[in-house]
């Protein structure tokens, strides 16, 4: 999180509502067009083998959907 108390890149977020732990990468307009964060994260695929195959999203979220994790 920046001095200012705001999210910043590299921070570890998850949404207020729950779900993966995402990393903040930066600031972004949503689909609405206000203020966003664009995050990422790692989803695993369950039909892809014994051990499964991970991929990486990452999509712009609302600012007041997100929580910073400690």
């Amino acid at each position: 999180m920046t001095e200012n108390g705001r999210l910043g890149p590299g921070d570890l977020v998850r949404l207020k509502s729950g779900g993966p732990l995402m990393t903040c990468r930066h600031l972004a307009k949503d689909s609405a067009g206000d203020p966003g964060m664009a995050c990422a994260w790692f989803n695993q695929t369950v039909n892809c083998g014994s051990y499964g195959c991970w991929s990486l999203s990452e999509i712009v979220f609302p600012l007041c959907l997100l929580e910073k994790v400690d």
